[in-house]
């Protein structure tokens, strides 16, 4: 059942991709020709990006040299910076500040006319430790993390049992016992430049090896963490735990087409890309993640459910 689902969705995503580079493709002809090297960014949603991504141009043999800069179709300098290569073979990884319209294509091109007009932010800290003017920030030791005029424990992964089946019949949360700690290397600084700074750890929970990310943007206040998992656990749950205070018994979760409130019960609930805590009357916290499908909440803490390996119903 599992093999026949996957192959159907696979199907529909391959056909919905083909679909999308054809007709992007057939919009860029319409372009016209620029000698330099570009980057072709499309927004096919209906809202506007605006913030950071991450690109790999392809520069061939000549590489990435310092000389060289990233411009929009009015040949002003876009912000960008170069950051740590996915690939262990090389490659130009580059974050660029972007702001796309819906179903905008942008055409960025890369020019060696270099131009210095941007300010330099500052970032503090060091390889423990690491904030913006803007009121991000974070540290490792003792672990803590600040948004805006907020501080926070620093939220951490932990295993719990989970013994139910593959949809969790009968049960309405996973308990808050037999509970597995990580453990966590020293950390290193991947990437210390004018408009990102990052910070990553490398771990280990239970069997499982874990690498997680803080990065912080120059232009806001918004503190970003990802974790990558080598997941080798059985009949356990992983959920990344975040100590706080909340203000009331409600909060709001993102669903899909829109938004409903919930008591702060401490029960497993669906959520999509959201979910915001009220911190007071007026400021509440926000937390977005793409990759986060299930959360529980009580006043005291907010726990998102990140992976499992439930017992398999026949």
């Amino acid at each position: 059942a599992y093999r026949h689902v996957q192959n159907e969705l696979g199907a529909a995503e391959e056909w919905g991709n083909a679909l999308l580079n054809d007709v992007l493709r057939i919009r860029m002809r319409q372009l016209p020709d620029n000698e330099h090297q570009r980057i072709m960014l499309y927004n096919a949603s209906d809202c506007v990006y605006d913030g950071w991504m991450e690109v790999e141009p392809w520069m061939g043999l000549r590489g990435w040299h310092d000389e060289f800069g990233v411009f929009d179709e009015q040949n002003q300098p876009v912000p960008f910076q170069k950051i740590l290569n996915e690939s262990l073979t090389g490659g130009n990884r580059l974050a660029i500040r972007v702001k796309v319209a819906p179903g905008q294509i942008m055409a960025l091109h890369i020019d060696n006319k270099k131009k210095e007009l941007f300010e330099e932010p500052s970032f503090t800290g060091d390889t423990h430790c690491m904030g913006n003017q803007l009121g991000a920030g974070v540290a490792l030791y003792p672990p803590e993390m600040v948004v805006g005029s907020w501080s926070f424990a620093l939220p951490d992964v932990i295993l719990y049992p989970d013994t139910s089946d593959t949809w969790s019949h009968g049960i309405d949360r996973y308990l808050e016992q037999d509970e597995t700690l990580p453990v966590w290397g020293v950390p290193q600084v991947l990437n210390d430049g004018q408009h990102v700074r990052e910070i990553a750890q490398r771990g280990r929970i239970g069997n499982s090896d874990l690498l997680r990310r803080f990065r912080i943007y120059s232009d806001t206040g918004a503190l970003e963490l990802s974790f990558r998992v080598d997941w080798q656990e059985h009949n356990k749950a992983l959920k990344l735990v975040m100590p706080m205070q909340a203000y009331g018994d409600k909060r709001t979760d993102g669903i899909p087409g829109g938004c409903i409130e919930r008591a702060q019960d401490g029960a497993e609930r669906p959520v999509r890309d959201w979910t915001m805590i009220p911190l007071d009357a007026e400021e509440s916290l926000a937390i977005v993640s793409p990759d986060i499908f299930a959360l529980d909440t009580t006043k005291d803490r907010l726990r998102l459910t990140m992976l499992r390996s439930p017992q398999m119903a026949h």
